[in-house]
């Protein structure tokens, strides 16, 4: 069945030039051009869309608007800004609703890949995943790395570093962080890894009106049944982040192969993660859930590639076997029976060595 996907702008010319743009995907896709919001929003409520990609400055009903009332209306369908300047309050009123941001002039290439990208990954979760994971605006965070954000950004000069060590010790935050910094959200033409990088970009001013949007985080309901599970989730993640980087600084990796090796082996736990937040039952794989929030999220190709099958790029095998050898020791039962990014994790430190030397991967 092919997908269906709306292109939505008030200027016709420009919807011509994506129809003549666009040709060769007409087998693949079903594609639909609505010339405005208004007309935008009576089609999402006869029509069930698989992708929604929307201009930003459109007369009466504009961009946030139309992903807003698709993010009500169809919540299961994936939401991508294709804008060029917008002002600061358009592009926040877009960061709850939408997944991505595409800055105009787009290129084919560029706007087939990013759609493409996320049917695949989409293709290959559960219809339940499919349909509540593009719903969730952003993941939640233990109410105490919330509350020391806030505390941080409420002094008279912040520390920049310390905020990035608070967003980079989290899961939700540093998604949340990546998807911002790796589409055009705030004009940057950047490709991000590091969550501590990307916030010393975006700059203390943006990180506290980021703080006060709804999109952009929410405390953890600990009284939720799913809550414990996410907990554990959530320190895997900071255990697994901090052994991978401690053992990649030892390891013949290129200096993107370090930085990625971190990044990596946190957000294998974000489609388990995503899917306990969503609340939408645990697949015993949970890789093509990690790759599928990834994708939709606008993450760096070369990320979802290694949450993909642990291609390595110019690391070759040996950042896979990183990868995978932190996987499976965080793991195990007590892989994260210790709160904290990195409580207890000398034992397992000393176990990845071992077990690196043993598939003889030179330290």
């Amino acid at each position: 069945m092919k997908a269906r996907i709306l292109f939505v702008d008030d200027e016709r010319h420009v919807l011509d030039g994506l129809r003549r743009m666009l040709r060769a995907h007409r087998r693949e896709w079903d594609m639909q051009f609505a010339e405005g919001g208004e007309q935008a929003l009576a089609l999402a409520g006869e029509t069930r869309f698989d992708v929604v990609v929307s201009d930003m400055r459109m007369p009466g009903i504009d961009g946030a608007q139309v992903l807003c009332g698709f993010a009500e209306r169809q919540p299961a369908s994936v939401r991508v800004v294709l804008s060029g300047h917008a002002d600061r309050e358009a592009v926040y009123r877009t960061i709850g609703p939408s997944h991505r941001y595409l800055a105009k002039p787009c290129d084919a290439d560029l706007l087939t890949a990013a759609i493409g990208a996320v049917l695949r990954t989409r293709s290959g979760v559960s219809e339940a995943a499919a349909a509540s994971l593009p719903a969730l605006p952003c993941l939640p965070s233990p109410q105490g790395v919330i509350d020391k954000l806030r505390y941080t950004l409420s002094l008279e000069t912040p520390s920049l570093d310390q905020l990035a060590e608070i967003v980079a010790d989290d899961l939700s935050l540093s998604a949340k962080i990546l998807q911002l910094s790796n589409s055009a959200y705030f004009g940057i033409d950047n490709v991000m890894f590091v969550p501590g990088q990307a916030v010393r970009m975006l700059g203390i001013d943006v990180m506290r009106d980021l703080l006060a949007l709804p999109g952009f985080c929410r405390p953890l309901d600990e009284d939720a049944p799913w809550a414990p599970a996410f907990l554990d989730c959530w320190r895997r993640a900071c255990r697994a982040a901090a052994i991978a980087e401690c053992v990649a600084g030892e390891m013949d990796l290129s200096d993107t192969g370090r930085l990625l090796a971190r990044q990596a082996c946190k957000f294998t736990e974000l489609g388990h993660a995503a899917m306990l937040a969503g609340g939408t039952p645990a697949d015993p794989d949970m890789a093509p859930a990690a790759m599928f929030m990834a994708s939709l999220w606008g993450f760096p190709a070369e990320l979802v590639g290694l949450l993909a099958d642990g291609a390595g790029g110019e690391d070759g095998g040996h950042l896979a076997i990183l990868i995978d050898t932190v996987r499976s020791l965080v793991n195990r039962p007590d892989g994260a029976a210790e709160p904290g990014p990195a409580a207890g994790t000398a034992p397992l430190i000393e176990s990845v060595r071992s077990t690196l030397r043993q598939k003889e991967v030179r330290l």
